[in-house]
């Protein structure tokens, strides 16, 4: 794949080197020089020297390397730190454009001291920036990653807006490239969504470009494939002819993955239709290489077309036709003898290993042996000589097909163990931890470096504490001793206060690194499995008996998604999943992993739970409501929306750890299959349970038996939907008419008591019956509660919670609900007036949920919310009056749930504190 090579992407120095990027014509070298023969020793000569190396960087870098020493001196013999970072910096970029990249990062890491030294926070982030690049080129891309990301943060804290943007794309090429393919596309999608902004059409193509190449490592081929049109009429649009022959080559990519898979399937004939394609795709992006004189360029599109053609000469051997595959294969041949003659010139030694292995690979299929193993060892020595171990391990397995084929098998076993040993060698617990977990070892690693750093000043503070005792042992007598004496004390346990207060500082930030550490690692993995990890090394798999497990996709996805941009569909399916994420987390079910538009997650597991059928079913119930819900707003404003198909089936699953990218908990077995059919055999809007699922459940909820479906795969399946819960009362009834009354009715003047808060706090409330152990039947009543606390607002806002609760005594008798059940909900909903005053458990769950979002980090959106409608309502509140009238809410306000104490506490104290520090400052939120 081609990846779109940006100007910021490439050095980055014309961006980053704090001069103006000057023309190379001899002109202007040549005037700097005349000005130079004159120029006193000063700064300003420091500027010119440093200018003129600049100058001399593409062309001439002796040269430039010669005058950046000598402005690196004369700075620091005249003491001008500024002219010394941006000497150091300069040479950095002559050593890296001259592939000297260790000596450039070197240079770099020393102009980065000095930068940082006068605060220049620009230039530090453009250091940081610089040394990922190279990093990147390197292969060390965790280092790139720290770099990059330090850089990020000094950008986010400047608002430098477009150089943040151009980080996203930096580090989403680097994710890519670490295999981290959900964080690249998270990035990328960052990037995208910015330079939309500005509408770049060449940035627009070339992050479409890149999120192609995601899709491809993916394996969707067929969303990548259309990411690439995307790019393609882009580029061709805006004349960028370079990009256009890169996204062609990665278009024909595609097609050749496809001729794979058909030859994977014994279609030989049409994978052979299929590289006819490809290899059109290829010339044309030859033909624009040529034109740009891009010799680079050229050889890697012929080392692809021989590639093509190489594999078209197994498709011909395979339809028995050994005179036309004789004729690919030689085609095959020329072409890397075009590739290898390019890049021998240009000592493009990854270029070489690719070629070589080639050049084997065709010769072996030729049954040219001799030739074959010529190539293969060449392709080995290359890989040692420039340490790739990856090249060569596939040089032993190479090597191991060549002996075994000349019937050489003890040569062909001791290459296939080499290649083994290797493969294992790389997998090792360490490069795991490094490329799949870099981000908790990243933690880990600062948590170490403080602990040392804590141990080392630790050190130092007793020898400190001993030369004193030396000094009282020594100078003890007298009145003088005495004074001595009371001086090394406080002296002492001035040191011993310091150092407490050091180790306290400290030991606040390693919990705080390792809370970073445990939470990352917990949102991976089941907390036990993690806990088994981290002690044993590794997870053993695990059987169980006994779990339920839930699919969930949607209608139609392939022709929404069509309709809506990758933006508009990617926000959908978060909103979804995260919506997902809550429900599953209230009943105490784990989530496995989502698969494009579908959902897994399993009950009973990792910790086995009796009524795992029970939780998992009501889950979907929950899930099929906020859908219902989801879809109805989004119909009400015009938007395009899904329907949900939700299957569950019940019995024994294998779980454990994978991965050979990141690690991840996932489940094996029929029941899995099972569930998948129970979801695919399902209806929109539909709850769908096999007969396993319905034994464990019948006696707890309303289903329809819907005899035997046909199951693919599976034959005939007994099946029934699930309808409601044995309540009895009809809540889900209830919350339909509120929901719609509240969609239909409410003043659009309420941007705060929304439809969308009625719905937050529902959600609230039923996590913190969860987290509270609530009974499931009393949980029904919290739930409306929630739905009815607001519906006041119908009628009027003042006093809303009486008439919320006259609303309760009228209509919940319509649903069901006995007297003794209102009576409790009208006491939840009178409960949340201000100032709040509940006097029993279920009201103050009610009461915390109404106000959950005061300890959560949607705290400012949500009171932006609040404070635009006390504008509509006709407030004349200034921002300084709604900042004033936050501090003293949050002061007053405290949660009364031991859930919300110990979980939002914190939170809301540190965004009083922020509060008080705006108002104190005069600074309007």
């Amino acid at each position: 794949m081609n990846r779109p090579v940006l100007c910021f992407t490439a050095i980055l120095v014309l961006l980053f080197s704090g001069i103006t990027a000057f023309s190379q014509d001899e002109s202007y070298s040549d005037s700097l020089g005349r000005v130079l023969k004159t120029a006193p020793p000063d700064s300003n000569r420091v500027k010119m020297l440093n200018e003129l190396g600049w100058e001399l960087k593409f062309d001439h870098p002796d040269s430039a390397r010669k005058i950046l020493g000598t402005s690196l001196e004369l700075a620091r013999s005249i003491g001008f730190p500024t002219g010394m970072g941006d000497a150091l910096n300069y040479r950095g970029v002559v050593e890296d454009i001259h592939g000297e990249r260790e000596q450039a990062v070197s240079y770099f890491e020393k102009a980065l001291i000095i930068r940082d030294s006068l605060g220049d926070q620009q230039g530090v982030a453009s250091l940081y920036n610089n040394i990922g690049n190279v990093r990147e080129n390197l292969g060390d891309f965790t280092e790139a990653l720290e770099n990059y990301l330090n850089s990020l943060r000094i950008r986010e804290d400047l608002q430098d807006t477009s150089r943040i943007m151009r980080l996203y794309y930096n580090i989403s090429i680097l994710q890519e490239s670490m295999g981290n393919y959900p964080e690249a596309l998270d990035f990328i999608f960052q990037y995208l969504e910015m330079v939309e902004a500005t509408g770049n059409k060449d940035n627009l193509g070339n992050a479409y470009n890149v999120i192609g190449n995601i899709k491809m490592e993916l394996d969707r081929q067929g969303e990548a494939w259309g990411w690439y049109e995307r790019a393609l009429s882009f580029h061709q649009d805006a004349g960028n002819d370079w990009e256009e022959s890169s996204v062609l080559n990665n278009m024909a990519n595609v097609l050749d993955y496809r001729a794979d898979s058909l030859y994977e399937e014994d279609q030989y004939q049409a994978a052979l239709e299929q590289t006819n394609n490809s290899l059109k795709l290829y010339e044309q992006a030859l033909v624009i290489r040529e034109s740009l004189d891009d010799l680079e360029g050229q050889a890697e599109i012929f080392n692809n077309i021989g590639l093509t053609h190489k594999n078209r000469g197994s498709f011909y051997n395979k339809l028995d036709d050994p005179a036309s595959a004789e004729l690919e294969w030689q085609l095959a041949l020329d072409l890397f003898e075009q590739a290898l003659e390019i890049w021998q010139e240009s000592d493009n030694k990854q270029g070489i290993l690719q070629l070589y292995n080639g050049f084997g690979d065709v010769y072996r299929r030729q049954g040219k042996y001799a030739l074959a193993l010529d190539y293969v060892q060449k392709s080995f020595d290359l890989s040692e000589d420039i340490g790739d171990q990856k090249a060569l391990q596939n040089a032993y397995k190479d090597l191991a097909r060549v002996y075994a084929a000349t019937g050489e098998f003890e040569r062909a076993y001791e290459f296939r163990k080499l290649y083994d040993e290797t493969r294992y060698d790389r997998m090792n617990e360490k490069q795991i931890k490094d490329n799949e977990r870099r981000e908790i070892m990243y933690s880990d690693r600062k948590k170490q470096y403080e602990i040392d750093r804590q141990n080392q000043e630790l050190k130092l503070q007793e020898a400190e504490l001993k030369q004193a005792q030396i000094r009282f042992y020594s100078l003890i007598g007298g009145a003088m001793g005495l004074m001595l004496v009371v001086f090394l004390l406080v002296n002492r346990n001035r040191i011993k206060t310091r150092a407490n207060k050091d180790l306290a500082e400290k030991n606040e930030i390693i919990e705080t690194e390792r809370q970073r550490s445990e939470e990352l690692l917990l949102n991976i993995l089941p907390q036990s499995t993690a806990e088994e990890l981290k002690t044993k090394g590794k997870a053993e798999a695990r059987s169980y008996e006994e779990v339920s497990v839930l699919f969930t996709d949607f209608k139609s996805f392939t022709s929404i998604a069509e309709e809506l941009s990758a933006e508009e569909l990617v926000g959908m399916l978060d909103e979804c999943f995260r919506a997902y994420d809550r429900i599953t987390n209230r009943y105490g079910i784990e989530k496995i992993k989502t698969i494009g538009d579908s959902y897994m997650c399993a009950s009973g597991l990792p910790d086995p739970q009796s009524d795992h059928a029970t939780r998992i079913v009501n889950a979907a119930l929950d899930i099929r409501a906020w859908m219902e819900s989801y879809s109805e707003r989004r119909r009400s404003a015009g938007l395009p929306t899904f329907e949900v198909r939700i299957g569950v089936h019940s019995g024994p699953v294998v779980a454990g750890v994978v991965g050979n990218k990141k690690f991840a908990y996932d489940i094996w077995g029929d029941t899995v299959n099972l569930a998948a059919r129970m979801e695919a055999s399902g209806q929109p809007g539909k709850v769908n349970i096999s007969a396993a699922t319905y034994e464990l459940v019948k006696t707890h909820f309303k289903c329809t038996d819907r005899g035997l479906v046909e199951a693919k795969g599976k034959g005939e399946q007994q099946m029934y939907f699930v309808e409601d819960r044995n309540l009895d009362y009809d809540l889900n009834g209830f919350r339909k008419m509120v929901l719609d009354r509240l969609s239909n009715e409410l003043d659009k003047k309420y941007v705060y008591h929304s439809y969308r808060h009625t719905l937050d706090v529902e959600q609230a409330a039923l996590e913190l019956c969860s987290l509270e152990g609530i009974p499931f039947a009393e949980q029904g009543l919290v739930q409306t509660a929630a739905l009815l606390h607001d519906l006041g607002f119908l009628q009027q806002a003042g006093d809303h919670e009486a008439i919320g609760a006259s609303m309760a005594a009228d209509l919940l008798p319509g649903y069901g609900y006995k007297e003794s059940e209102i009576q409790q909900i009208v006491r939840m909903i009178l409960a949340t007036k201000v100032p709040q005053a509940p006097q029993d458990h279920l009201s103050r769950i009610l009461c915390d949920a109404d106000l959950d979002y005061l300890g959560r980090e949607d705290y400012d959106q949500i009171s932006a919310q609040l404070y635009q409608e006390l504008l509509n309502r006709g407030q004349n509140l200034s921002k300084s009056d709604w900042l004033n009238i936050q501090v003293k809410f949050l002061t007053s306000h405290q949660y009364h749930t031991s859930s919300n104490i110990s979980r939002r506490s914190h939170k809301k104290a540190e965004k009083l504190e922020q509060l008080k520090e705006e108002a104190t400052s005069g600074k309007a939120p």
